[in-house]
């Protein structure tokens, strides 16, 4: 994962596919003292910090994405707080 990092000023084109993407990890926990857990890291505590912070996305020109994937973007998240787009 990353902290506070900026994806600025970039020109992405006919690139097939999303253009940017973060994603993190969540724990293995389903509840607040962890007696209820799964064995992989898909609960939804995100207390352990396994995910990318404080991204910046700035300026960026994206065109012509998902020429061979349908459901692309510019920005792809998941488990990705505190994003400013």
């Amino acid at each position: 994962y990353h902290r506070n990092t900026t994806i600025s000023n970039n020109e992405a084109a006919w690139i097939g596919d999303t253009a940017f993407a973060a994603w993190g990890h969540s724990g293995t926990c389903f509840n607040e003292n962890c007696s209820w857990t799964t064995p992989y890291k898909v609960g939804p505590d995100g207390r352990g910090g396994e995910q990318p912070r404080y991204t910046r996305i700035i300026g960026n020109l994206v065109r012509e994405v998902g020429i061979w994937q349908k459901q692309s973007s510019m920005w792809f998240q998941a488990l990705t707080p505190q994003t400013y787009l």
